[in-house]
């Protein structure tokens, strides 16, 4: 009575083998290359109707822009005007390590009458 069950079972394993290696021939090698060509010819139908529109449109962006830059003595004073506040914010922050505080002795050498040690 053994056998007949074991028969079932083992049909049903190479079923489902057989099922799957199929399934992963045709769904995963066919469908995927037939996917893949699908979205390439997608991507280069998109450049060739989008790409000139976006090319125009950068163009005229950086011309635009570059007509509304400001003259070249107002950049010129712009830019001393940011260099100058940068050297006095670095300067105010470095005053305090350049302050050099000697501590006063009664036996200074510097205070001698001689003016030797």
């Amino acid at each position: 009575m053994g056998t007949p069950i074991a028969l079932v079972i083992a049909t049903a394993i190479l079923s489902s083998l057989f099922t799957l290696g199929f399934g992963y021939v045709v769904l995963y090698r066919y469908l995927r290359r037939e996917f893949e060509a699908g979205l390439r010819e997608a991507i280069k139908r998109i450049n060739a109707e989008v790409g000139p529109e976006i090319e125009v449109r950068v163009k005229k962006g950086v011309q635009d822009a570059v007509r509304t830059l400001a003259s070249r003595e107002t950049l010129r004073e712009t830019t001393r005007s940011m260099a100058r506040t940068g050297a006095e914010l670095v300067n105010e922050g470095i005053k305090p390590f350049l302050k050099i505080r000697r501590p006063r002795h009664d036996n200074d050498m510097l205070d001698s009458d001689d003016g030797f040690p």
